[in-house]
Protein backbone atom coordinates (compact mmCIF):
# COMPACT_ATOMS: atom_id res chain seq x y z
CA UNK A 1 0.00 0.00 0.00
CA UNK A 2 2.89 1.95 0.79
CA UNK A 3 4.03 2.24 -2.66
CA UNK A 4 0.77 2.33 -4.42
CA UNK A 5 0.37 5.95 -2.27
CA UNK A 6 3.48 7.05 -2.72
CA UNK A 7 4.38 6.33 -6.51
CA UNK A 8 0.55 6.86 -7.50
CA UNK A 9 0.40 3.36 -9.38
CA UNK A 10 -2.68 2.45 -10.71
CA UNK A 11 -4.60 -0.05 -8.20
CA UNK A 12 -4.18 -3.48 -10.23
CA UNK A 13 -7.80 -4.06 -10.37
CA UNK A 14 -9.01 -0.87 -11.85
CA UNK A 15 -10.88 1.92 -10.54
CA UNK A 16 -13.01 0.95 -7.66
CA UNK A 17 -15.41 2.70 -4.82
CA UNK A 18 -13.35 3.89 -1.25
CA UNK A 19 -15.08 5.77 1.45
CA UNK A 20 -14.42 9.57 1.42
CA UNK A 21 -13.89 11.88 4.11
CA UNK A 22 -13.14 15.56 2.25
CA UNK A 23 -13.66 17.92 5.33
CA UNK A 24 -11.80 16.45 8.49
CA UNK A 25 -10.56 18.90 11.72
CA UNK A 26 -7.14 17.76 14.31
CA UNK A 27 -5.82 18.89 17.40
CA UNK A 28 -4.41 21.92 16.19
CA UNK A 29 -7.68 23.16 15.18
CA UNK A 30 -9.58 25.43 18.05
CA UNK A 31 -12.88 23.87 17.32
CA UNK A 32 -11.76 20.28 17.50
CA UNK A 33 -11.70 18.73 21.79
CA UNK A 34 -8.99 16.26 22.96
CA UNK A 35 -7.09 16.06 25.67
CA UNK A 36 -4.03 14.18 23.59
CA UNK A 37 -0.88 16.44 23.88
CA UNK A 38 1.62 14.54 21.89
CA UNK A 39 1.67 14.50 18.52
CA UNK A 40 2.31 11.00 17.53
CA UNK A 41 0.22 9.23 20.00
CA UNK A 42 -2.88 11.72 18.33
CA UNK A 43 -1.96 10.42 14.86
CA UNK A 44 -2.18 7.11 15.95
CA UNK A 45 -5.63 7.48 17.83
CA UNK A 46 -7.05 9.56 14.68
CA UNK A 47 -5.72 7.21 12.06
CA UNK A 48 -6.98 4.26 13.50
CA UNK A 49 -10.45 6.03 13.97
CA UNK A 50 -10.26 6.58 10.14
CA UNK A 51 -9.50 2.97 9.68
CA UNK A 52 -11.96 1.94 12.15
CA UNK A 53 -14.62 3.90 10.11
CA UNK A 54 -13.48 2.46 6.85
CA UNK A 55 -12.36 6.25 5.63
CA UNK A 56 -9.54 5.35 2.81
CA UNK A 57 -9.31 9.37 2.18
CA UNK A 58 -9.57 12.18 4.03
CA UNK A 59 -8.93 15.86 4.08
CA UNK A 60 -7.36 17.96 6.82
CA UNK A 61 -9.36 21.09 6.20
CA UNK A 62 -8.52 23.54 10.03
CA UNK A 63 -9.88 26.52 10.43
CA UNK A 64 -7.93 29.02 8.65
CA UNK A 65 -4.43 27.72 9.07
CA UNK A 66 -2.32 24.70 8.04
CA UNK A 67 -0.08 23.19 9.91
CA UNK A 68 2.36 21.13 8.19
CA UNK A 69 4.06 19.40 10.45
CA UNK A 70 1.22 17.92 12.10
CA UNK A 71 0.22 16.90 8.21
CA UNK A 72 3.25 15.04 7.62
CA UNK A 73 2.80 12.66 10.53
CA UNK A 74 -0.49 12.39 10.15
CA UNK A 75 -0.09 11.34 6.85
CA UNK A 76 2.68 9.12 7.25
CA UNK A 77 0.49 7.13 10.03
CA UNK A 78 -1.76 7.29 7.60
CA UNK A 79 -0.17 5.65 4.39
CA UNK A 80 1.17 2.58 6.88
CA UNK A 81 -2.50 2.01 7.78
CA UNK A 82 -3.79 2.64 3.71
CA UNK A 83 -5.29 5.56 3.64
CA UNK A 84 -4.82 8.97 1.71
CA UNK A 85 -4.71 12.34 3.14
CA UNK A 86 -4.59 15.23 1.32
CA UNK A 87 -3.93 19.13 3.05
CA UNK A 88 -6.22 21.62 2.91
CA UNK A 89 -8.34 24.54 4.93
CA UNK A 90 -11.34 25.52 5.91
CA UNK A 91 -11.05 29.19 4.87
CA UNK A 92 -13.31 31.89 5.92
CA UNK A 93 -13.97 33.99 3.30
CA UNK A 94 -15.41 37.63 3.62
CA UNK A 95 -18.94 37.42 0.99
CA UNK A 96 -22.29 36.83 1.17
CA UNK A 97 -24.33 37.97 5.40
CA UNK A 98 -22.11 37.17 7.56
CA UNK A 99 -19.00 35.35 5.56
CA UNK A 100 -18.97 31.92 4.19
CA UNK A 101 -16.30 29.17 4.75
CA UNK A 102 -14.92 27.07 1.91
CA UNK A 103 -13.02 23.75 1.48
CA UNK A 104 -9.34 24.65 -0.57
CA UNK A 105 -8.14 21.03 -0.95
CA UNK A 106 -4.39 20.93 -2.32
CA UNK A 107 -2.34 19.08 -3.82
CA UNK A 108 0.81 17.13 -1.73
CA UNK A 109 3.40 19.19 -3.41
CA UNK A 110 1.40 22.68 -2.49
CA UNK A 111 2.12 21.38 1.20
CA UNK A 112 6.08 21.39 0.13
CA UNK A 113 8.56 24.05 1.82
CA UNK A 114 10.64 25.82 -0.86
CA UNK A 115 13.84 27.24 -0.75
CA UNK A 116 12.20 30.52 1.71
CA UNK A 117 11.13 27.21 4.18
CA UNK A 118 7.09 28.20 3.30
CA UNK A 119 4.53 26.62 1.38
CA UNK A 120 2.30 27.47 -1.07
CA UNK A 121 -0.68 27.20 0.82
CA UNK A 122 0.97 28.72 3.75
CA UNK A 123 2.04 31.70 1.33
CA UNK A 124 -1.56 31.98 0.14
CA UNK A 125 -2.48 32.16 4.03
CA UNK A 126 -0.61 34.95 4.73
CA UNK A 127 -1.85 37.25 1.49
CA UNK A 128 -5.31 36.07 3.03
CA UNK A 129 -5.23 37.34 6.43
CA UNK A 130 -1.99 39.89 5.98
CA UNK A 131 -1.48 41.13 9.43
CA UNK A 132 -5.08 40.26 10.70
CA UNK A 133 -5.78 37.63 13.50
CA UNK A 134 -7.00 34.48 12.02
CA UNK A 135 -9.30 34.24 15.09
CA UNK A 136 -11.80 36.48 17.03
CA UNK A 137 -11.38 37.13 21.07
CA UNK A 138 -13.63 34.03 21.22
CA UNK A 139 -11.66 31.60 19.61
CA UNK A 140 -14.16 31.85 16.42
CA UNK A 141 -12.59 32.03 13.23
CA UNK A 142 -12.17 35.54 11.09
CA UNK A 143 -12.90 36.50 7.83
CA UNK A 144 -10.20 36.69 5.80
CA UNK A 145 -9.54 39.51 3.37
CA UNK A 146 -10.63 37.81 0.36
CA UNK A 147 -14.40 37.43 -1.08
CA UNK A 148 -14.37 34.04 -3.11
CA UNK A 149 -13.85 35.65 -6.45
CA UNK A 150 -10.56 37.03 -5.11
CA UNK A 151 -9.67 33.73 -3.81
CA UNK A 152 -9.50 31.91 -6.90
CA UNK A 153 -7.74 34.60 -8.15
CA UNK A 154 -4.96 34.72 -5.77
CA UNK A 155 -4.88 30.78 -6.07
CA UNK A 156 -4.26 30.72 -9.79
CA UNK A 157 -1.67 33.27 -8.96
CA UNK A 158 0.30 31.18 -6.81
CA UNK A 159 -0.23 28.82 -9.55
CA UNK A 160 -1.97 26.68 -6.48
CA UNK A 161 -2.90 22.55 -7.55
CA UNK A 162 -6.41 23.21 -5.84
CA UNK A 163 -10.36 22.52 -5.98
CA UNK A 164 -12.82 24.39 -3.80
CA UNK A 165 -15.57 22.53 -1.51
CA UNK A 166 -18.57 24.80 -0.33
CA UNK A 167 -18.56 23.38 3.23
CA UNK A 168 -21.77 22.96 5.51
CA UNK A 169 -23.85 24.68 2.73
CA UNK A 170 -27.65 24.52 4.33
CA UNK A 171 -25.72 26.20 8.03
CA UNK A 172 -24.63 28.97 9.18
CA UNK A 173 -21.20 30.54 7.12
CA UNK A 174 -22.63 27.90 4.73
CA UNK A 175 -23.23 29.05 0.49
CA UNK A 176 -27.02 28.83 0.85
CA UNK A 177 -27.63 30.33 3.60
CA UNK A 178 -25.70 33.44 3.65
CA UNK A 179 -26.04 33.87 -0.55
CA UNK A 180 -29.27 35.32 -2.29
CA UNK A 181 -30.22 33.76 -5.31
CA UNK A 182 -28.70 36.70 -7.47
CA UNK A 183 -25.71 35.59 -6.10
CA UNK A 184 -25.78 32.21 -6.62
CA UNK A 185 -26.64 32.48 -10.21
CA UNK A 186 -23.61 35.35 -10.48
CA UNK A 187 -21.03 33.16 -9.74
CA UNK A 188 -22.61 30.10 -11.64
CA UNK A 189 -22.68 32.29 -14.53
CA UNK A 190 -18.85 33.13 -13.62
CA UNK A 191 -18.54 29.43 -14.63
CA UNK A 192 -16.67 28.82 -11.18
CA UNK A 193 -19.04 25.31 -10.50
CA UNK A 194 -17.16 22.18 -12.01
CA UNK A 195 -14.27 24.37 -12.92
CA UNK A 196 -12.66 25.62 -9.64
CA UNK A 197 -15.74 24.74 -6.89
CA UNK A 198 -16.27 21.05 -7.40
CA UNK A 199 -18.95 20.44 -4.58
CA UNK A 200 -21.57 20.87 -1.92
CA UNK A 201 -21.12 19.53 1.17
CA UNK A 202 -24.36 18.26 2.99
CA UNK A 203 -26.74 20.03 1.01
CA UNK A 204 -30.47 19.15 2.01
CA UNK A 205 -32.84 18.25 -0.67
CA UNK A 206 -34.74 21.57 -0.45
CA UNK A 207 -31.38 23.60 -0.93
CA UNK A 208 -30.54 20.99 -4.19
CA UNK A 209 -33.98 20.97 -5.23
CA UNK A 210 -33.71 25.26 -5.53
CA UNK A 211 -30.09 25.48 -6.92
CA UNK A 212 -31.36 23.14 -10.15
CA UNK A 213 -34.37 23.59 -10.56
CA UNK A 214 -34.25 27.89 -10.43
CA UNK A 215 -30.47 28.83 -10.29
CA UNK A 216 -29.35 26.38 -12.41
CA UNK A 217 -31.72 26.46 -15.48
CA UNK A 218 -31.84 30.21 -14.96
CA UNK A 219 -28.35 30.63 -15.60
CA UNK A 220 -28.42 27.78 -18.38
CA UNK A 221 -30.94 29.90 -20.06
CA UNK A 222 -29.16 33.06 -19.64
CA UNK A 223 -25.91 31.77 -20.79
CA UNK A 224 -26.86 29.42 -23.09
CA UNK A 225 -25.16 26.72 -21.76
CA UNK A 226 -26.09 22.89 -21.19
CA UNK A 227 -27.39 22.75 -17.19
CA UNK A 228 -24.92 19.55 -17.11
CA UNK A 229 -21.85 21.94 -16.81
CA UNK A 230 -22.93 24.05 -13.75
CA UNK A 231 -23.88 21.13 -10.97
CA UNK A 232 -21.53 20.14 -8.84
CA UNK A 233 -20.83 16.94 -6.71
CA UNK A 234 -22.64 17.08 -3.97
CA UNK A 235 -20.88 15.29 -1.02
CA UNK A 236 -21.45 14.34 2.73
CA UNK A 237 -18.26 14.80 5.16
CA UNK A 238 -18.06 14.75 9.05
CA UNK A 239 -16.86 18.11 9.42
CA UNK A 240 -15.54 16.45 13.12
CA UNK A 241 -15.14 18.42 16.44
CA UNK A 242 -13.79 15.39 18.46
CA UNK A 243 -11.96 12.22 17.72
CA UNK A 244 -15.40 10.10 18.05
CA UNK A 245 -17.15 12.06 15.33
CA UNK A 246 -14.61 11.15 12.48
CA UNK A 247 -16.19 9.57 9.68
CA UNK A 248 -19.43 9.88 11.02
CA UNK A 249 -20.35 10.98 7.49
CA UNK A 250 -18.64 10.21 3.97
CA UNK A 251 -19.43 9.74 0.31
CA UNK A 252 -18.18 6.96 -1.89
CA UNK A 253 -15.43 8.03 -4.58
CA UNK A 254 -14.40 5.94 -7.28
CA UNK A 255 -10.55 6.02 -8.34
CA UNK A 256 -7.99 4.23 -9.79
CA UNK A 257 -5.25 5.51 -7.85
CA UNK A 258 -4.79 7.53 -4.85
CA UNK A 259 -3.42 10.70 -6.10
CA UNK A 260 -4.98 14.14 -5.83
CA UNK A 261 -5.48 14.43 -9.66
CA UNK A 262 -7.57 10.77 -9.34
CA UNK A 263 -9.85 12.52 -6.47
CA UNK A 264 -10.23 15.84 -8.28
CA UNK A 265 -11.44 13.76 -11.97
CA UNK A 266 -13.93 12.15 -9.80
CA UNK A 267 -15.36 15.53 -8.43
CA UNK A 268 -15.95 16.63 -11.82
CA UNK A 269 -17.00 13.54 -13.15
CA UNK A 270 -19.54 12.62 -10.22
CA UNK A 271 -22.23 11.54 -12.16
CA UNK A 272 -20.32 8.50 -12.85
CA UNK A 273 -18.01 8.58 -9.64
CA UNK A 274 -19.73 9.89 -6.53
CA UNK A 275 -22.31 7.69 -4.78
CA UNK A 276 -24.07 7.94 -1.10
CA UNK A 277 -23.28 3.85 -1.26
CA UNK A 278 -21.01 1.95 -4.17
CA UNK A 279 -23.12 -0.16 -6.42
CA UNK A 280 -23.55 -3.86 -5.42
CA UNK A 281 -21.95 -6.51 -7.68
CA UNK A 282 -25.11 -9.18 -7.94
CA UNK A 283 -23.15 -10.33 -11.42
CA UNK A 284 -20.33 -13.47 -11.67
CA UNK A 285 -17.22 -11.61 -13.39
CA UNK A 286 -13.50 -12.63 -13.39
CA UNK A 287 -11.50 -11.09 -11.00
CA UNK A 288 -8.23 -12.33 -12.14
CA UNK A 289 -6.31 -13.83 -14.63
CA UNK A 290 -2.47 -15.83 -14.51
CA UNK A 291 -1.21 -17.53 -16.59
CA UNK A 292 1.97 -19.86 -16.13
CA UNK A 293 4.16 -21.37 -18.87
CA UNK A 294 7.53 -22.71 -19.35
CA UNK A 295 8.43 -19.69 -20.42
CA UNK A 296 9.38 -16.97 -18.34
CA UNK A 297 8.24 -14.07 -20.78
CA UNK A 298 5.02 -15.50 -21.89
CA UNK A 299 3.42 -16.03 -18.25
CA UNK A 300 1.83 -12.72 -16.46
CA UNK A 301 -0.76 -11.86 -13.96
CA UNK A 302 -3.44 -9.54 -14.92
CA UNK A 303 -6.43 -8.23 -12.71
CA UNK A 304 -9.78 -7.34 -14.28
CA UNK A 305 -12.30 -5.04 -12.46
CA UNK A 306 -15.94 -5.76 -12.56
CA UNK A 307 -17.37 -3.19 -14.76
CA UNK A 308 -15.32 -2.38 -18.12
CA UNK A 309 -11.98 -3.93 -19.66
CA UNK A 310 -10.05 -2.65 -22.39
CA UNK A 311 -7.11 -4.48 -23.91
CA UNK A 312 -4.82 -2.39 -26.37
CA UNK A 313 -1.97 -3.67 -27.87
CA UNK A 314 -0.42 -3.83 -31.43
CA UNK A 315 -1.33 -6.80 -33.73
CA UNK A 316 -0.08 -10.46 -32.59
CA UNK A 317 0.47 -8.74 -29.14
CA UNK A 318 -1.82 -11.33 -27.81
CA UNK A 319 -5.04 -10.16 -26.91
CA UNK A 320 -6.87 -13.02 -29.06
CA UNK A 321 -4.93 -15.69 -26.81
CA UNK A 322 -5.61 -14.14 -23.47
CA UNK A 323 -9.56 -14.04 -24.85
CA UNK A 324 -8.89 -17.99 -25.52
CA UNK A 325 -7.09 -18.72 -22.45
CA UNK A 326 -10.12 -17.33 -20.45
CA UNK A 327 -12.79 -19.69 -23.00
CA UNK A 328 -10.27 -22.70 -22.62
CA UNK A 329 -9.71 -21.98 -18.21
CA UNK A 330 -14.19 -22.12 -18.36
CA UNK A 331 -14.27 -24.88 -20.66
CA UNK A 332 -16.21 -22.70 -24.03
CA UNK A 333 -14.90 -23.43 -27.40
CA UNK A 334 -11.65 -21.18 -28.13
CA UNK A 335 -12.66 -21.06 -31.52
CA UNK A 336 -16.25 -20.01 -30.91
CA UNK A 337 -15.00 -16.25 -32.47
CA UNK A 338 -13.02 -18.26 -35.11
CA UNK A 339 -14.65 -15.99 -37.49
CA UNK A 340 -13.08 -12.73 -36.33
Amino acid sequence: MRSIMEKNTSFPDGSTYLKADLHLHTGTDKKFKTDISDDTEFAEIYVSELKKKDIKIGVITNHNKFDNEEFQVLKTTAINKGIFLLPGVELSVKDGKRGMHTLIIFAPEDAEKDDNNTSKIETFLTFAFGSNPRFDNTGNPALCNLNLDTTIEKLNELKCHYFIILAHTDNNRGFFKEFEGGRIKDFLKRGYFRKQILACQNIGESSRSTFINDWVKEAAKETGQDEFSFIPAFISASDPKKIEEIGTRYSNIKIGEYSFDAVKFSLMNHELRIRDEPPQIDYPCIKRVQIKTDKAMSAFDIYLSPDMNNLIGIRGSGKSALLEAIRYALEIDAREDREY
